[in-house]
């Protein structure tokens, strides 16, 4: 479903839509100019370095007062096993801020730490030394967190449907969250809040009895996006959320997130590789390089004018 690699790489290019070929040529022609309605709408939904900077999909600006979370000198090392030894550090003194309101993306080559970053900001995954900081406070390391810390920051993962328990329905994934961080609402209010839940993420009620086995990719994501919003988070961290999305479906998770965002108020962390999904959703990006944090800049900056030789590295690769 990379469009922009096949376009870049193949000869030939044959769009299968429905069980159906629709459309076949040659690559970059069926690229740039797709003669069937499927193939303009799965072009115009992939994200291009070259289109026109649009409008966020979160229409709100976020909000200029102090950072809602700041992540400051983070540091995760591993132990190299075998004949090597040694440690890895594989974040190295990183830092970044995300305002009430706004998209961070998150962006830089495989290994460059920015998944491990992530989960040591969320509390899932270790954390040697630094601190995470919520509205100025810290908040304590991931072992001792309450529920209620645990509550304000919520995670969407790569892999929609590896994400979810193939034992349960989906009235049951979405309502997970609720048993631990929220135990005192009742059963009741729980099958209440799942279907509004299905509602704001644009699935019909009837899902709630569904196994993660009967739904498509796209949608088994906004059960996941469902179950993240459970628990009323403050934040969303979104690892790599759309890559395992066709063009059509990511983009309409993308509009999903810019919705919620806007309606809620919620920040999110975008952890990507993707630099033009990046640039289509993000207010700033962060480039991480080797553990460290490159640079930071808005949007427009970052791609009118790189400051960093790793930021210039991979815009030059990705067009």
């Amino acid at each position: 479903h990379d469009l922009a690699g096949i376009e870049r790489y193949a000869d030939r290019l044959l769009l299968l839509h429905d069980g159906r070929m629709i459309e076949s040529g040659d690559a970059g022609a069926v690229a740039l100019l797709p003669q069937s309605d499927y193939g303009k709408r799965l072009m115009a939904a992939t994200p291009r370095l070259t289109e026109a900077l649009m409008p966020l999909p979160g229409a709100q600006e976020p909000q200029p007062s102090g950072p809602l979370m700041e992540a400051r000198d983070i540091v995760v090392s591993y132990q190299r096993p075998g004949w090597r030894g040694g440690v890895f550090h594989a974040v190295d003194g990183a830092s970044l801020t995300v305002a009430q309101g706004e998209t961070l993306a998150l962006v830089g080559g495989s290994g460059s730490g920015k998944s491990t970053l992530g989960r040591a900001i969320a509390g899932l995954g270790p954390m040697q030394s630094g601190g995470i900081y919520w509205r100025g406070c810290p908040l304590p390391p991931r072992a001792r967190r309450t529920a209620e810390h645990r509550r304000m920051i919520q995670p969407v993962f790569q892999d929609p449907v590896a994400s979810l328990d193939p034992r349960w329905t989906v009235a049951d994934i979405i309502a997970e969250p609720l048993h631990w961080l929220l135990p005192d609402v009742n059963q009741a209010a729980r099958n209440n809040r799942t279907v509004q839940l299905l509602e704001e993420v644009g699935l019909p009620a009837e899902f709630a009895t569904r196994k993660p086995a009967a739904l498509s990719g796209g949608q088994a994501q906004r059960v996941a996006i469902a179950r993240a919003l459970a628990v009323d988070p403050e934040m969303l961290l979104l690892d790599e959320a759309t890559s395992a999305l066709d063009p059509l479906a990511a983009q309409d998770v993308a509009d999903l997130l810019g919705n919620l965002q806007r309606t809620r108020g919620l920040s999110i962390l975008l952890i990507t590789h993707d630099l033009a999904l990046a640039r289509r959703m993000a207010h700033r990006i962060a480039v991480m390089d080797n553990g460290r944090i490159a640079e930071t800049a808005s949007r427009e900056a970052l791609f009118g004018d790189p400051q960093s030789a790793a930021a210039r590295y991979l815009i030059a690769a990705a067009h």
